[in-house]
């Protein structure tokens, strides 16, 4: 058993010469619960891949912040027995208030960090947030062998938080392990490694294939649809956009293809959308379905021919290869990530995040051709499957062992 890892990286080629670590910290600030039952939740992403570090580790601490209340639907238990919380005062916001809230937090914060660096000798942080940033300053006055995510935009983006950035500077310059990152950035040193954000297992991509196939079957016989079923996942909120899938709803209503739009979540802006979908005569074909279960989410996957997903900035989309997983085909805004999902528009398209006449115009086209669609579907389902939990597992445990040089 190691107990710490080195001050800094061995040489790249030095021959591996000790054991993977057997006790992992994960510094996150994702919501834990306790449920009636005594049992730990989060949101189900989180749950199913902290599982995955579960299964490569003997003891796996999470440090993160424990909330009042029971978990919702959108929460999971964990099925990994050998998973421990290292509990975290809940705090964070933009008004004065909650920022001397996150003041007042900080020494508590900074005291469980250091409970968890007592119990572990590797360390996982999650990046961007509030508490990574008290976790990077602790560990890099530490001999933990350490790996890191930046689950935001690497490349930043106008508005960005200085907080944000600087942990963008940190991870890229000072931080002494793997840190992977969503999309491909050359010119990046050579501990910046590309990544993906899975949530579905090998088993539930089998699950879908007879479903699939049926579907790719009924569409092929179509001479071309007369109603499709538009789905959009995410915080309802001014960077998600949702806005612009709205918008494009009421001109492909507009134009006599029958149309609906299902809006997966919560948050500010729902009575903004719901306001513009009265203005554009379309407040019927909009339905807001608020926080659902995982369970949920996949079944309007199930029922919908796209996904509309125009954000302004994003990191790697969970959404998007579930999505593919069930043969729903993505409209994606513009980004680099977004890019690599639909290939060279084999797998999907991509627009300008304020484009509504663009997506109603692929949605069009699509329609017009269901052939077309259901080539698209087929190339979703292959790039959904090299995605999947294990994919990733195997891709974690590869970077570890090479950028850590240790072995099982």
């Amino acid at each position: 058993m190691v107990t710490g890892g080195p001050p800094a990286a061995p040489a790249t080629g030095a021959a591996v010469s000790r054991p993977l670590p057997r006790r992992v910290g994960i510094l996150s600030d994702g919501q834990h619960f306790r449920g009636e039952d005594g049992a730990l939740y989060t949101t189900t992403p989180l749950a199913r891949q902290f599982e995955q570090w579960a299964a490569l580790f003997d003891e796996v601490v999470v440090c993160a912040p424990l909330w009042p209340g029971r978990p919702e639907a959108r929460h999971s238990a964990y099925r990994a027995p050998n998973i421990r919380l290292e509990p975290m005062r809940p705090a964070g916001g933009s008004t004065l208030l909650a920022k001397a809230r996150l003041a007042a937090a900080l020494p508590g914060w900074i005291a469980a960090i250091r409970r968890m660096l007592a119990r572990v000798d590797a360390v996982h942080v999650r990046c961007p947030n509030n508490v990574s940033i008290p976790g990077l300053l602790l560990l890099s006055r530490s001999r933990h062998f350490r790996q890191a995510v930046y689950t935001g935009n690497w490349a930043g983006y106008p508005g960005e938080a200085r907080t944000f950035r600087w942990q963008r500077l940190h991870l890229r310059r000072r931080f002494r392990g793997p840190v992977m990152v969503y999309g491909r950035w050359p010119g990046d040193p050579s501990h910046v490694v590309p990544t993906f954000s899975p949530v579905f297992s090998d088993a539930d991509w089998e699950g879908e294939a007879a479903a699939v196939e049926a579907r790719v079957a009924a569409l092929r016989a179509a001479p071309a649809l007369d109603a499709v079923t538009m789905v959009s996942v995410g915080q309802l909120d001014a960077n998600k956009n949702q806005r612009t899938a709205v918008r494009a709803l009421a001109l492909l209503r507009a134009r006599g293809l029958g149309a609906e739009l299902h809006l997966l979540g919560e948050g500010e802006r729902r009575g903004a959308l719901a306001a513009l979908a009265a203005e554009l005569g379309v407040a019927s074909a909009v339905r807001f379905h608020g926080q659902v279960s995982h369970e949920e989410v996949r079944a309007h996957y199930r029922r919908a021919h796209f996904v509309v997903q125009p954000s302004y900035s994003e990191g790697f989309s969970k959404v998007i290869v579930e999505a593919q997983l069930h043969g729903a085909v993505p409209l994606l805004s513009d980004l680099p990530v977004n890019r690599e999902a639909v290939g060279d528009g084999a797998r999907g398209r991509c627009f300008p995040p304020d484009d509504a006449e663009g997506v109603a115009a692929h949605v069009a086209a699509l329609a017009a051709d269901p052939a077309a669609l259901a080539a698209m579907v087929e190339a979703g389902r292959a790039y959904a499957r090299v995605h999947s939990l294990e994919a990733w597992r195997e891709h974690l445990r590869s970077t570890l062992e090479s950028h850590w040089k240790v072995g099982p």
